[in-house]
């Protein structure tokens, strides 16, 4: 009885090791997706109520199956000063723009897979408007507002979809993405 499971363990871990070989077999015999260039088009639009108050668009060309991924980024860095007991006049910068990072590869049915990281963040003064210039009295320290998303999302050639819609809850503005992919020729 001791001798046999040696061998009984011995045939599990041969037949498990004959399943993955064969299973690594399968995936080279497959040809590989071949790779598509696409054009993906990110709309962020600002609403207050009903009323369409901004829109900011950005083009990003994403390659399909070669598992790179695609960024564009559009903002600006702003000095922000912080005083304690320990130091004044202390400096740091925080980014404020707009970040968008997305991977493709094909799908069934001529459908495209994209995952996708929407990032956007902006200046605001506390009474809720864009923070005025600066002048001589000592301005209020602006507010930074931020907006982040990740989606997966299915899309064909020439389709659209609103991927997100989403309140700020101080101003109560409304912010929509919506995405374009288009497959470049």
């Amino acid at each position: 009885m001791k001798r046999t499971l040696p061998v009984v363990v011995l045939s599990l871990l041969l037949a498990g090791g004959a399943a993955l070989a064969q299973e690594a077999q399968e995936k080279a015999q497959k040809p590989p997706k071949p790779v598509t260039p696409l054009k993906l088009q990110v709309v962020f639009s600002r609403y207050q109520g009903e009323k369409k108050v901004g829109s900011v668009y950005y083009t990003l060309p994403v390659s399909a199956n070669d598992g790179s991924l695609s960024r564009v980024v559009m903002g600006f860095q702003v000095p922000l000063r912080y005083e304690s007991k320990e130091s004044y006049g202390n400096v740091v910068f925080k980014d404020v723009g707009t970040s968008v990072d997305c991977r493709a590869e094909t799908a069934e049915d001529a459908f495209f897979k994209l995952n996708c990281n929407f990032e956007q963040s902006s200046l605001q003064a506390k009474n809720g408007e864009p923070p005025a210039e600066v002048t001589n009295a000592a301005p209020l320290p602006p507010v930074l507002r931020h907006f982040r998303s990740g989606s997966s999302f299915l899309l064909r050639d020439g389709q659209s979809s609103q991927l997100t819609a989403a309140t700020d809850p101080v101003s109560g503005d409304v912010v929509k993405v919506d995405v374009t992919l288009n497959v470049v020729k």
